[in-house]
């Protein structure tokens, strides 16, 4: 970013689990915990303060499987079932550490004899949804996450 001063950092770690890598439960803890390291980083560098403005740190709560659960109807189509074998918290965002999005999309696999693979599952899924109605579904911290890389493209 010092020699590129036009370059973005998007960070976005999983929310789950909590407490790695720097103690959090929250987005708002991981967040604040994130933007104060890689501020203390360059002012240890000597680097231009005006870099944290272009570094912005998002989170998909918990993990990434939040957007596969909120893709309801494609998930369907991918364990080739007409309903689901359990039910999650909706919104989905409001799932919780004690049984994070990834656990329930494993659980959704296994009921059908499925091993799932986050390498090849999560591609076939998300290609076939609508970003838009994922900011819908997802309006807590995928929302957020989109417009700002849309303000950025902009």
């Amino acid at each position: 970013m010092r020699n590129r001063p036009d370059s973005w950092v998007f960070l976005v770690p999983d929310l789950y689990p909590p407490n790695k890598v720097l103690a959090h439960t929250t987005y708002n803890e991981l967040k604040n915990g994130l933007v104060k390291r890689f501020s203390d980083d360059i002012q240890k560098k000597d680097c231009d303060q005006r870099l944290i403005e272009h570094f912005r740190v998002h989170c998909f709560k918990y993990d990434l499987e939040v957007l596969i659960l909120a893709s309801e109807d494609v998930l369907l189509k991918r364990l080739n079932q007409d309903k689901f074998s359990l039910s999650w918290t909706i919104p989905v965002e409001d799932q919780d550490h004690n049984k994070p999005p990834k656990r329930i999309v494993e659980k959704l696999f296994s009921s059908v004899g499925k091993k799932y693979k986050d390498t090849i599952d999560v591609p076939w899924i998300l290609e076939r949804c609508d970003y838009k109605e994922l900011m819908t579904k997802c309006n807590q911290n995928f929302k957020s996450f989109i417009e700002d890389l849309l303000n950025i493209t902009a």
